[in-house]
């Protein structure tokens, strides 16, 4: 029964689609068949991966229930699967730390079952972890082992998904000859029929690369034959992305009719998904198309589309990050209240086994004793867990509160004066327009408000971005620094290094130091760029004792820090902001030698 329960699992753990009629039909296989118990914990584990990417507040429910039956059979392996299933929809909710641990107990329930493929999969989903968080080494050298098993047992499907994952991970390090090398050694292997896995992919990746280093022809070809791959084997999410890159690739060649056609057969295949989230994004691209074609009509419909899909997304966000919380929290009271429980029944059946007949009067006046005590202290530790409980989930309640009205006011900043002054700058781009040439001073006022109103928008998205709760942690702060220094830097030929001490990934941040150390970053960035003449910045974050560290140099031409003092809005605007938040602000700097920032705040 093991050996085939392994045959089963090891078709269970590729990766797929979820699909609402395959979960529909394993649902009415576990309702139909209640007693097979090895076959119902494997179907259990399908349709909570499924579900993780679809609805993971379902998913945790069968989650669960795969965690327990795989407890009362008392197999590695089964266990092992429940344990990736927490280990995804962790994932998928930022809890990286979380994550990789479940993985590893994974891991270990494999190399005791001996299954490989199992360990496989595991190492592979933890360089995923590792890929989103940005830390590419520790994501090339869990996905090498993970491929060294499979070429080990013979699984090519697994084979190719490593070579696709190291890939990816060399496009987002920008390494696009390696990225080119791991693309076409997937396609290679994507010939063997036995290897299982759409070719579409691999090419997609493929042209992704060409578009990068710009060799536009091969990228048609290949886009050309993803549509052809796509539409053979019915696979839209494909298609849809297909698109999307197209049409990006025709925006870098300015070529405005290509970008809308293709962007229009995106949006087909987001409305035949019923994807919010991808409709959001070609919307957002329609957007920014229609405004280099200077149609600031059909731009303004389509940033309106943009903002209700944003509104409806995040708040269907905030409805499930909640049910998640509360059954996340019921489940797991319940499920170590039934551990306890049914540790308590066997000691108590091992006792009984263990003593003769001659004693059994005493046992069991000592069983009573025990049960009472065992009772009264089961009673004590309710009561404590009851206090404990209600304590947490008042602190839930304010979490979520806090979160609301977070969200609410980032929604009107964004909805209602961020939608007034993007109309401002169209509006005024139009004024300009009808303006006769003699008006040159009217002229001036015009661009003055368009500019004016453009500068205020983007202060508006810092602030809504800093209002997110989601971004909290310095992990996701450091990838704003890192977008905005690319924004700034790249089109002065500027490199750039931003450095993050791994230990503050997940340190969070208040929403008062967040707004305020994100902005003393962009200031000193902006400064930079303006007037420092620098070849190179670098950025680092660490921890010094008690304090957060921020130090930001750079090897331009230097200034007079004391004759500046007084003189820019810049400079003094850092300072005060740093004082708002009790930090200790310092600025290094002499004509010829280079400019050194340091800000150390309290952690």
């Amino acid at each position: 029964m093991k050996k085939s329960l392994l045959i089963v699992l090891t078709f269970v753990s590729h990766w797929c689609f979820a699909q609402n009629p395959a979960i529909d039909s394993l649902k009415n296989w576990i309702n139909t068949h209640p007693n097979q118990d090895s076959l119902r914990v494997v179907n259990l584990h399908k349709i909570s991966y499924r579900l993780s990417e679809i609805n993971p507040s379902e998913a945790w429910t069968y989650a669960f229930a795969t965690y327990r039956l795989a407890q009362k059979l008392q197999n590695s392996t089964s266990i092992g699967l429940s344990y990736i299933n927490y280990a995804l929809l962790e994932s998928a909710n930022s809890d990286f730390a979380q994550s990789h641990e479940h993985y590893l107990m994974a891991v270990k329930l494999f190399e005791k079952s001996g299954w490989e493929r199992g360990i496989a999969i595991s190492y592979n989903n933890i360089a995923d972890n590792y890929l989103k968080q940005g830390q590419y080494t520790k994501c090339i050298e869990y996905t090498q082992l993970a491929m060294i098993i499979n070429q080990k047992i013979g699984q090519k499907r697994g084979e190719v998904i490593n070579i696709e994952q190291l890939s990816a991970v060399y496009f987002a390090k920008k390494e696009y000859a390696k990225s080119l090398e791991y693309a076409q050694k997937g396609l290679s292997l994507c010939m063997d029929k036995s290897t299982d896995f759409p070719k579409a992919q691999l090419l997609l990746d493929y042209a992704k690369v060409q578009v990068a280093i710009k060799d536009y022809k091969k990228a048609f070809y290949s886009f050309e034959e993803v549509i052809t791959l796509g539409n053979a084997e019915n696979a839209k999410f494909i298609l849809l992305n297909c698109h999307q890159e197209m049409a990006k690739m025709y925006r870098i060649q300015q070529d405005l009719p290509k970008v809308f056609e293709h962007l229009r057969k995106a949006e087909t295949f987001a409305i035949d998904l019923k994807s919010d989230l991808e409709m959001a994004t070609i919307q957002k691209e329609f957007y920014h198309s229609f405004l280099a074609s200077k149609d600031y009509q059909n731009a303004l419909s389509a940033y309106q589309k943009y903002s209700e899909l944003s509104k409806s997304i995040a708040a269907k966000k905030n409805i499930q990050r909640t049910e998640l919380i509360e059954l996340k929290f019921k489940n797991q009271s319940q499920l170590k209240e039934n551990q306890r429980l049914v540790g308590i029944k066997d000691n108590l059946e091992q006792i009984s086994i263990r003593k003769s007949s001659w004693i059994l009067a005493l046992a069991f006046l000592v069983l009573v004793v025990v049960a009472v005590a065992v009772y009264m202290l089961y009673r004590y530790q309710l009561e404590k867990i009851q206090k404990v409980a209600e304590a947490q989930q008042e602190t839930i309640k304010q979490m979520q509160v806090a979160d609301k009205i977070r969200t609410q006011i980032s929604q009107d900043l964004h909805d209602d004066l961020g939608a007034t002054l993007s109309s401002i700058s169209m509006l005024s781009k139009v004024a300009k327009r009808k303006l006769s040439t003699d008006n040159q001073e009217v002229i001036e006022l015009v661009d003055t408000i368009n500019e004016s109103s453009q500068r205020t928008v983007k202060t508006i998205r810092d602030i809504i971005w800093t209002t997110n709760s989601m971004n909290d942690e310095l992990g996701k702060i450091s990838e704003k620094m890192n977008s905005f220094a690319h924004e700034t830097l790249e089109p002065h030929q500027i490199n750039y290094e931003i450095n993050i001490d791994k230990s503050l990934l997940d340190h969070k941040l208040q929403a008062n130091q967040k707004y305020h150390f994100y902005l003393i970053f962009k200031e000193a960035i902006n400064n930079i760029a303006k007037y420092a003449k620098a070849s190179k910045v670098m950025v680092d974050m660490f921890t010094d004792k008690e304090f957060l560290v921020m130090k930001i140099g750079d090897n331009g031409i230097g200034f007079d820090v004391i004759d500046k003092k007084g003189k820019g809005n810049g400079l003094i605007n850092m300072e005060n902001r740093a004082l708002a938040m009790a930090a200790q602000y310092d600025i290094n700097s002499s004509i010829g030698q280079g400019t050194t920032l340091i800000l150390k705040m309290p952690m």
